[in-house]
């Protein structure tokens, strides 16, 4: 592989989180004006509207019960998510609602210990416990733990 590629892609990963990062902020400022609701409303309803036009060709083909049923609860757990999640930035900072929701990468070896049913790796173990540590930093003042309700609603 050249170092063109890598550059590319490294600037690409670099730019993306950055993008990622930026819209904490940015959804944080927008919760100022609009409610919580609203805001996923005007959201979702752009991205469906942009994604049809660029999909409207692929569009059509017949679902069978099971993968709207599957979409669905798909759909109400994704919602679920943003919405809690969103909500929870009206009372917490925008890097700890950040910080907080990129802990959804220690769920994966979790589960997939319980699911598979075999202990974690000494490396995810100490993943785990690296960011569950930058969590308690995180979450943490001169008083002590100060985990507020916008941490637990992230």
């Amino acid at each position: 592989m050249s170092a063109a590629p890598s550059l590319r892609a490294d600037l690409t990963l670099v730019t993306i989180s950055f993008i990622w990062g930026a819209t904490f902020v940015i959804v944080k400022d927008a919760l100022n004006d609009v409610s919580t609701l609203l805001f996923l409303s005007l959201r979702f309803s752009f991205a469906a509207v942009l994604l049809f036009a660029v999909f409207r060709r692929r569009l059509g083909a017949p679902l069978d019960r099971h993968s709207l049923l599957g979409g669905a609860m798909c759909g109400v757990f994704l919602f679920l998510g943003y919405a809690f999640q969103t909500a929870g930035l009206r009372f917490t900072s925008a890097s700890r609602s950040a910080f907080i929701t990129g802990l959804y990468i220690v769920i994966v070896p979790l589960l997939a210990a319980v699911l598979a049913r075999r202990l974690p790796r000494a490396l995810e173990v100490a993943a785990i416990a690296a960011a569950t540590g930058g969590t308690v930093l995180l979450t943490s003042n001169a008083a002590g733990f100060d985990l507020n309700a916008g941490d637990l609603m992230t």
